[in-house]
């Protein structure tokens, strides 16, 4: 049996809507990513406390209402409680509407979540384990 490779992280590669300005505007604002790389048909975020990377291609098909992505967070309820009383969010995007009714919530799987749509449509759950 060979070998397994050793894999440190996970770069999704997701539709970013029609507008990757408001992408990134949404993503540096609220989640605290910084600009990697940034053109008129790509955009590559990165999370400055961790592995954690985000590339977007421009798509004007709204493929991205059809993807969801999780990011685990240290601090949910801090996240929560800046977010949550907002209707929707500077740059775009909103906080899910079954999370505005829920709240946090606690899965049998032990993680803490609640979940924001970007400017795109695609759904970012936020997860504590």
């Amino acid at each position: 049996m060979s070998a397994q490779p050793s894999i440190n992280a996970v770069e999704p590669i997701i539709p970013g809507g029609p507008d990757l300005l408001a992408q990134q505007k949404f993503y540096t604002t609220h989640l605290g990513f910084t600009v990697g790389h940034s053109d008129d048909d790509y955009l590559i975020l990165y999370h400055p406390h961790s592995e954690t990377r985000i590339h977007f291609f421009l798509d004007k098909t709204k493929a991205a209402e059809m993807i969801s992505i999780r990011l685990n967070v240290v601090d949910i309820e801090s996240l929560w409680n800046t977010l949550s009383p907002l209707e929707k969010l500077e740059g775009g995007g909103k906080v899910h509407d079954v999370s505005r009714k829920s709240g946090i919530e606690t899965k049998p799987w032990g993680t803490k979540e609640f979940s924001l749509l970007d400017p795109a449509g695609t759904c970012v759950h936020l997860v504590q384990r």
